[in-house]
């Protein structure tokens, strides 16, 4: 039972990202000709980053079993970088605002973790 409901949040998680993606590239142009748009481009991408690092945690998760947990280094910077670059194909400095925001919001995860879980 609590692997099925894994298997359905990995495949909402990787939906949302993909979604979001989609919408960063149809509205390239529309985010980056205003400052409120590359910044709201980086608040984008810092659910990209939420979303894909809900799906690799919870892929790992399924096939390495349930104690396994998300790294530093690969995990959260593969998918902080993997967010930088869809944002920063929109603009430099949305990059940026998703990198900073997705630090903040980190932190937020991590502590809802230890909390939840008491690790």
């Amino acid at each position: 039972m609590k692997n099925s409901i894994q298997v359905f949040s990995l495949f909402i998680s990787i939906i949302c990202s993909l979604i979001l993606i989609a919408t960063l590239r149809v509205f390239n142009d529309l985010l980056s000709a205003t400052k409120f748009g590359t910044i709201f481009c980086g608040f984008i991408g810092n659910w990209i980053f939420i979303f894909l690092l809900t799906c690799t945690s919870l892929s790992e998760m399924i096939f390495f079993g349930h104690k396994f947990k998300a790294q530093l280094f690969p995990e959260v910077a593969m998918c902080l970088g993997a967010a930088a670059f869809a944002c920063g194909l929109v603009h430099r400095v949305s990059a940026t605002a998703c990198i900073l925001m997705s630090v903040f919001s980190l932190q937020y995860l991590v502590r809802f973790s230890n909390e939840r879980y008491g690790i």
